[in-house]
């Protein structure tokens, strides 16, 4: 079925073909294709009209006559709407013709015979149900991750078919909603009110991100679909898991799977998009450098909660002769080794701060070897009956240890004070404490992602409060 960029893609490729020309006739070959009207009453309502503007709305393609009807064209399963210079040949399966009077024409084609084509006044308009409940469009002002997250909340389906339904949100259908959660990190089959705010975050964006390609690419061909000019657009090379079960995921290697969800095939990377099995809440608790995260940390320890702190299984692994010590000796040389033979982290810094690139091979070296070992304290804690998990990751975030956890917990506090911790704490001067800040993801950023906020600009005694109510309130859930 034509989705939102296809029916863009008609909208925009038909346009110096359609607006400012008139109607001269209309042929009706197929009468059930017309609704609501009468074959003789439609044609003679259309024929001399000017096309004044081509609109489209979610999945449907709107011209707007001079008359103030709006032909108002739904493609359905198999539908084409496209320009010929001349009327013929045309295939066996149009439905419908529109004589132009520079000699144009427009087809309606449709194999299956599902599609519509509905003549509507400006009051009839207004009141259509379909355009009346239509939920806001990706790419718009009204699809705002804040309307996402208020209409998630309340929604106890699918999160695919929470995307499929046109209220929710409009002009999404099988291809785009499957290539979005693919993006996101989402499993289809999680509950729509289950996602937390980065989740909810990372949809928004990867739904934006695939109509906008879908768009620019003139949309997605694998049998029906054309433009107006009767192009086939070539989005399906770009497919990241639709119509690709069994194929090896282009980021994990893993097959792609399928499986039915609300009735429409559905498929999906099980390792990138994993479905949680519920046995422990993962709690992911960050921050930025000198926030006061480690802090938060013990005191959810005196509290009783159960943290993994990735930070001492790195150290663990980066002890003389283990694993991660050998991979960055061998990578860095000695130079990066102090004279008892330990990795020397300031050099380490210094090495990978100002090098991207170095700091994209410390990440693949260090974060396969660190996720392996927390998954198995994970299974340990799991086994023993833990309800709720934390996982204490400085770079939780820029490691994308976020697309694991269930909630976030942030550790907040502003510029001016982790540039005054971090003069005091380590001696640097107010240049370099800004350097080493920005050269993090922005903590501003990381709020917006958040489930729960920790203030830390103020006391200890005031942190340790908010840590303890929002620690009672976890475990209330």
């Amino acid at each position: 079925m034509p989705e939102l960029p296809e029916v863009e893609t008609i909208r925009r490729s038909l346009e110096k073909y359609a607006v400012g020309r008139k109607i001269a006739d209309v042929e009706v070959l197929l009468p059930r294709t017309i609704k609501h009207l009468l074959v003789p009453e439609f044609c003679s309502r259309v024929r001399g009209q000017e096309i004044l503007r081509l609109d489209r709305r979610g999945k449907y393609l709107m011209l707007l006559l001079a008359s103030g009807d709006t032909l108002l064209l739904h493609l359905r399963m198999t539908g084409r709407f496209y320009w010929r210079r001349f009327r013929t040949p045309y295939g066996k399966h149009v439905r419908a013709i529109f004589q132009l009077d520079d000699g144009g024409w427009l087809f309606f084609e449709d194999v299956r015979t599902f599609g519509e084509i509905h003549l509507l006044s400006a009051k009839e308009r207004e009141r259509f149900p379909a355009l009346l409940r239509m939920g806001p469009e990706p790419l718009t002002e009204g699809f705002r991750t804040l309307y996402l997250r208020t209409a998630l909340q309340k929604c106890g389906q699918r999160i695919k078919g929470f995307l499929l339904d046109q209220e929710k949100v409009a002009g999404l259908g099988n291809i785009y909603v499957d290539e979005a959660l693919f993006f996101a990190g989402i499993h289809p089959l999680r509950e729509a009110r289950s996602l937390n705010r980065d989740e909810i975050f990372r949809l928004h964006r990867a739904v934006n991100q695939v109509i906008a390609e879908g768009i620019a690419d003139g949309g997605t061909t694998f049998r029906d679909y054309v433009n107006g000019e009767g192009r086939e657009g070539f989005h399906q090379q770009k497919l990241r898991v639709y119509h690709r079960e069994g194929e090896p995921c282009l980021v994990c290697g893993t097959a792609i799977e399928k499986i039915r969800v609300v009735g429409r095939g559905t498929r999906f990377c099980p390792h990138c998009q994993p479905l949680h099995d519920g046995k422990a809440m993962l709690v992911g608790l960050t921050g930025g450098i000198a926030s006061g995260k480690s802090t938060v940390s013990r005191r959810l320890l005196k509290l009783g909660a159960k943290v993994i702190d990735t930070d001492k299984i790195a150290h663990a692994l980066a002890k003389p002769h283990q694993p991660l010590w050998k991979i960055y000796l061998e990578h860095f040389g000695k130079t990066i080794l102090d004279e008892n033979d330990c990795l020397c982290r300031e050099k380490i810094a210094a090495c990978v701060f100002s090098d991207p690139e170095e700091r994209r091979w410390i990440d693949g070296a260090a974060h396969p070897l660190i996720a392996e070992a927390v998954k198995k304290k994970i299974a340990a804690f799991e086994k023993k009956g833990e309800r709720i998990l934390f996982l204490d990751v400085p770079l939780l975030f820029e490691a994308e240890w976020n697309r694991m956890v269930d909630r976030i917990w942030l550790v907040y506090v502003s510029e001016d004070v982790q540039i005054a911790r971090l003069m005091k704490r380590n001696g640097y001067t107010k240049e370099a404490a800004k350097a080493r800040i920005r050269s993090q993801f922005p903590l501003r950023e990381k709020r917006r992602r958040a489930d729960c906020i920790i203030e830390n600009d103020g006391t200890l005694k005031e942190m340790t409060a908010q840590v303890t109510e929002a620690w009672e309130e976890l475990q209330s859930l």
